[in-house]
């Protein structure tokens, strides 16, 4: 094995275990000697992208395709990039750019068919989701909420966990009654070396509210960020560390936690969810006065204010018909 080679496990086995700037550094220190190394310029590019720079990191993915173009998993990488950048005519082209390469790629005709639902398409994402459950009869995330857990949430989540030993995480959903699912899950995270005991699934439990006496932080999936479990969360007295995008379906954690005027667990980058996430896990008085005040905030809040909420929304009605009578009035 060459010391580049041994250089490349070194480098990966940090990035999974979530030390990404040891990693980085790496990666760095190898493209310094071969710069057009298309296998480092895609793990470089997915590392920047999970520190919160992701037009960076679509730009060094993109430089790897075009030194290695047949590869359908750059373009694949590129797509999730580009999927959380909002760029989603461009996170189609590569997918199926991977997809032509690799027609039975599984993952990316799943993913296809999340953004294709997502804007609406949805005889088209169907049929997506179909081809994918084709391929792999066993592959249920495109039907149900184990799809917001993407590969990069996964990443995120296992940083946490490994600047907090003493933490675990919980993730509940019907889904994972699957003994199946619930193995795949689990392998998820031990590629970033989480022992899979510091994660507890609850598929099906008597009571889905007093699940959240359970837990102290509650972390929103993104860049499809949660709604009604978020609200719950809130009102069961549990704070919520959101990653707000530029779509609606990528700020609707932002949005809740702005009315309830908890702006400051609201982050902009994945660096900022970690490190927001780390701080409120180690500050219990601060979690216990919110478990204290959060239900009490959030009825209070605009929130549970269903008549302005009402008048808001008569009032964009409003603007809307004035601007398209404008518009009449000029053709």
């Amino acid at each position: 094995m060459t010391i580049t080679n041994d250089a490349i496990q070194i480098a990966i086995k940090h990035h999974q275990a979530g030390r990404l700037q040891e990693a980085e550094s790496i990666y760095r220190q190898i493209l310094r000697k071969t710069p057009n190394h298309p296998d480092i310029l895609n793990l470089l590019g997915g590392l920047i992208h999970q520190m919160g720079d992701s037009y960076k990191g679509a730009e060094l993915i993109r430089k790897a395709i075009i030194n290695n173009p047949q590869n359908a998993d750059f373009h694949y990488n590129l797509g999730v990039v580009l999927n959380v950048l909002g760029q989603w005519e461009d996170t189609i082209k590569a997918y199926r750019q991977a997809l032509r390469i690799k027609p039975d790629y599984v993952e990316a005709w799943n993913n296809l068919g999340n953004i294709l639902r997502e804007h609406g398409q949805l005889d088209d994402a169907v049929e997506k989701y179909k081809r994918a459950l084709e391929l792999r009869p066993d592959y249920a995330e495109a039907w149900n909420n184990l799809s917001k857990i993407t590969p990069d949430v996964i990443a995120c989540w296992s940083r946490l966990l490994m600047a907090l030993p003493n933490s675990r995480l919980i993730v509940k959903t019907k889904q994972l009654e699957d003994p199946f699912i619930q193995e795949r899950f689990l392998r998820r995270f031990s590629r970033h070396g989480i022992d899979h005991k510091r994660i507890n699934l609850l598929p099906k439990t008597p009571s889905y509210m007093a699940d959240y006496n359970k837990i102290d932080i509650a972390l929103d999936t993104f860049p499809r960020t949660g709604g009604v479990t978020t609200t719950d969360a809130l009102w069961m007295g549990v704070p919520v560390i959101t990653l707000a995008g530029q779509r609606y379906i990528e700020r609707q954690g932002a949005s809740m936690l702005k009315a309830i005027g908890l702006e400051e667990l609201i982050t902009s980058t994945l660096e900022e969810y970690v490190n927001k996430a780390v701080l409120l896990a180690k500050d219990y008085e601060l979690r216990i006065e919110l478990q204290a005040s959060l239900r009490e905030r959030m009825a209070n809040s605009q929130l549970c204010n269903g008549s302005d909420l009402a008048k808001s929304l008569e009032n964009v009605y409003r603007k809307m018909w004035h601007t398209w009578c404008k518009s009449k009035q000029y053709n």
